[in-house]
This record gives C-alpha cells, structure tokens and sequence, in this order.
C-alpha cells in the first residue's frame, strides 16, 4: 500500500512486543499519554517460555508523521522490542 493512499485521520492497533518485565505496561502507558492518546494498553499474548507479551493499543492519528513519531516514541521505551 502506498503511504499516499491513506486517509486521515485513521484509527489504527499498535501492537506492542516487549520484555515480560514489571513496569513495561507502565512505560508503555506513560508513553502513549504523552503522546496525546488516551487509551490504555491491553495485554495480550506471553511467549512460550514467558520472556515476552504482547500489548495491544487502538489509537487514531491525524497525519502520517503522528503516526510515526508514535510509533518511534513506543519503540524507545525501555523494554519494548518491535512496535508493529
């Protein structure tokens, strides 16, 4: 899909994929708060042997540069391995 096909403002999920570690969903939220979106996270799957969880987010963005800049904020948060 072309970046330039999109319509915004557009209500997308984040998925999240981060360390199963205390205070990541913490992290996680503060960050998206900063951000300007509201909605908590939700936890999703835990990996086999438990060293990861999903976290799941649905948020809406005016432009493709907020949707990036969301995305790049997500991914510099301590423990956060992939932001899909």
């Amino acid at each position: 899909m072309n970046p330039k096909d999109l319509e915004f403002p557009m209500t997308m999920t984040m998925k999240i994929i981060a360390q199963d570690k205390g205070g990541v969903e913490g992290l996680i939220n503060h960050c998206l708060h900063g951000l300007g979106i509201p909605q908590k996270v939700a936890s999703g799957n835990h990996s086999k042997k438990g060293t990861y969880v999903t976290f799941n987010v649905e948020a809406t963005f005016e432009s493709l540069e907020a949707f990036h800049h969301a995305f790049d904020e997500v991914a510099k948060v301590e423990g956060v391995r992939m932001v899909l």
